[in-house]
């Protein structure tokens, strides 16, 4: 027991006395149970009202103002994602109609072209004809040889 009470004096007695310095030539400071300690050029701040993220500690005023913009640009290109959409949706059925459109078009220069030919061919056929009936007609000596022409 004598041993017991002799080491509580020593130490007991020790801090007390303790001398100790800080960095910088700064001034020591006792502190409450739980106080936080800030490094010199920085702010502490209260855990509840800020919040870290990618690019460090903010303030949760920014973090709220930051997502409630990001919700108004997020619906902000949902609309713009449904009008392009509905704009796409229409230009698609406007280009497929037209589309349809010249190829019927195309369709009826093919049987016009066919027709045009076919009354080209028919004409030069004609005009074949007329030309040897002319020809007939101009070396005929007689009425009867120009009407033999004819037939």
């Amino acid at each position: 027991m004598k041993y017991t009470l002799a080491m509580l004096l020593v130490l007991g007695a020790g801090p007390a006395s303790a001398n100790f310095s800080c960095r910088g030539n700064t001034e020591p400071a006792c502190l409450e149970p739980g106080a936080v300690v800030c490094v010199a050029g920085t702010v502490c701040i209260d855990d509840y009202r800020s919040e870290c993220g990618s690019q460090g500690l903010t303030c949760s005023k920014y973090v709220d103002e930051c997502a409630d913009k990001l919700d108004e640009c997020s619906a902000y290109i949902d609309d713009m994602r449904y009008e392009f959409e509905d704009s796409y949706e229409e230009l698609q059925s406007g280009y497929n109609d037209l589309v349809e459109q010249y190829n019927e078009l195309r369709g009826q220069t093919v049987r016009l072209r066919f027709k045009v030919d076919s009354a080209a061919d028919t004409a030069r056929g004609m005009e074949a004809g007329w030309r040897e009936m002319r020809d007939c007609v101009l070396s005929a000596a007689t009425l009867e040889d120009a009407k033999s022409c004819a037939r």
